[in-house]
Order: structure tokens, then C-alpha cells, then sequence
């Protein structure tokens, strides 16, 4: 189990929250060792403040093995690294994140970003310092190379100035295509 900086590709904005600071936490977890306890993580910041768990549980799985007895024993969260259509996705509780080493490089001039048949949001960095404009998407948002979101917009065609090592979310409904120019 590789922990690494992940970006999230599944984020669902709730209606009458576009252009909010709704989705500013995107990137996922990192890990703690747990002292006096091999083979058991902490895993931090992933869309809860901690979840510890055991990552012995297989060479892809990862599981919660504490439980707090909160009625029913809820929000037991699972670690699940898979690899579909040749990249690598790790599922944690309702989020599918993709590693950030993964998200491909715009290119100066048009870029064409394609929304796959799965509609999972598409990630893009934008390796140096550029003026970014986007057109045919349904939302976008951009952040610096922390993923500390820095700006964001509807359906309209925008333009952004992007910092060095900037990363793109671009939404769209599944097997729709949105245009980014680099300048």
C-alpha cells in the first residue's frame, strides 16, 4: 500500500453551491505510523480528522479496525487501492482519489480534457505559471501545488492566472469534453 498525494475525482457539488469554498479540501490522506503498533497507520486529513487502520489486511486493502460504539457502529471506513482502466485509484468511504504524480501536464496553447463514460471530475496541472481560460465545462476549480483552492467557477468560459505547479478540476457530465487554453 503506496501513500502518496492523491487528488479527489469524484466530488459532487450540492446544488446552490457553485462558486462557494464548498470542495477547498481535496487532497487525501497522508499517514502516521501508530507507536508500539507495526503494521498500523493513522491515516490524516482524508475527509475526517483520523481514521487509524490496520494496512496488514492485504497488499490493496486497508481496514478500520477500531470501532466506537456509536449505534450501529458506523463510519467504518475501508482503504481500497484498484486499479481500473490502467491508472490507480484508491476508494475511502464514499471518495475516489487518483495520486496526484498521475494528473497529466496541460500543454501551451489548446488542451482538450475529455470527461470519461464514469463522469469522475479531471485532473490537470499546469507546470508553470500561465493565464489559464476554460470553456465548455460545467464547474472548475483551481488550485496551487498545495491544493489549497485559490479560484473557481460555473459553466461560463473564465481566465485565471495559474502559479507555478497549479492543478486544475475540471467538471463535466460523462463523455463531455471542456477546452483549456494555456498562454
Amino acid at each position: 500500500m503506496d501513500f502518496q498525494d492523491y487528488v479527489r475525482t469524484n466530488i459532487l457539488q450540492p446544488l446552490g453551491m457553485r462558486n462557494s469554498n464548498y470542495l477547498s479540501e481535496v487532497s487525501a490522506p497522508g499517514k502516521v505510523a501508530l507507536p508500539g503498533l507495526p503494521g498500523y497507520l493513522l491515516a490524516k486529513g482524508a475527509l475526517v480528522e483520523s481514521v487509524p487502520f490496520d494496512a496488514t489486511t492485504g497488499d490493496t486493502l486497508g481496514t478500520m479496525f477500531l470501532e466506537i460504539p456509536l449505534g450501529f457502529g458506523r463510519d467504518l471506513y475501508d482503504f481500497d487501492f484498484a486499479m481500473q482502466g490502467g491508472d490507480e485509484l484508491l476508494s475511502f468511504s464514499s471518495s475516489i482519489l487518483r495520486p496526484a504524480s498521475t494528473v497529466p501536464d496541460l500543454g501551451r496553447g489548446d488542451n482538450s480534457v475529455a470527461v470519461g463514460a464514469a463522469g469522475l471530475v479531471e485532473w490537470r496541472k499546469v507546470p508553470s505559471a500561465a493565464r489559464v481560460t476554460i470553456s465548455g465545462q460545467s464547474d472548475w476549480k483551481l488550485f496551487d501545488s498545495d491544493l489549497s483552492l485559490i479560484d473557481s467557477g460555473g459553466a461560463a468560459t473564465a481566465t485565471s492566472q495559474a502559479p507555478d505547479g497549479a492543478y486544475l478540476a475540471v467538471f463535466g457530465p460523462a463523455g463531455s469534453a471542456a477546452t483549456v487554453v494555456v498562454e
